[in-house]
């Protein structure tokens, strides 16, 4: 289940805000990821009031506070590998099941040394009354 919490951005990097009753919010790496309401609504009446260094970036305005430890994820790649390789299975499963099964039926002799001679010229067949002979090696 995913947890959203907000994400509010400062354009000082390591720095902290306080609220009027004197509690403290601290951006690190120019970042604050909060889920207490106290701290949102000070620091979107902070943004409103028009502070030049606090603000929401409208591509990162949340994030799942699941994905912000290693458990999580690593769950989310697993997650989205499972989806792939179901999605690449069904698709797989579609294509088998539309394309034309035909029964294997074993070449014959005959065939082979066709199409091998078809392939190279190096193959024919033996002319009438000629013996062929395997190489005969010689073991200790």
């Amino acid at each position: 289940m995913a947890n959203i919490a907000k994400v509010f951005k400062n354009h000082v990097p390591n720095c902290k805000v306080f609220h009027p009753n004197g509690r403290q919010i601290t951006f690190i790496g120019g970042k604050h990821i909060t889920q207490v309401k106290a701290d949102i609504d000070y620091l979107e009446s902070v943004i409103a009031a028009g502070d030049q260094f606090v603000y929401v970036d409208p591509e990162e305005s949340e994030v799942d506070t699941d994905e912000l430890t290693v458990e999580g994820r690593v769950a989310k790649i697993k997650r989205e590998a499972i989806a792939e390789f179901l999605a690449a299975q069904a698709a797989a499963a579609q294509h088998n099941s539309s394309s034309e099964s035909k029964a294997l039926n074993p070449a014959t002799s005959s065939q082979l040394l066709n199409a091998a001679e078809s392939q190279s010229g190096a193959v024919s067949t033996p002319a009438e009354g000629v013996k062929v002979v395997a190489p005969v090696t010689k073991t200790k």
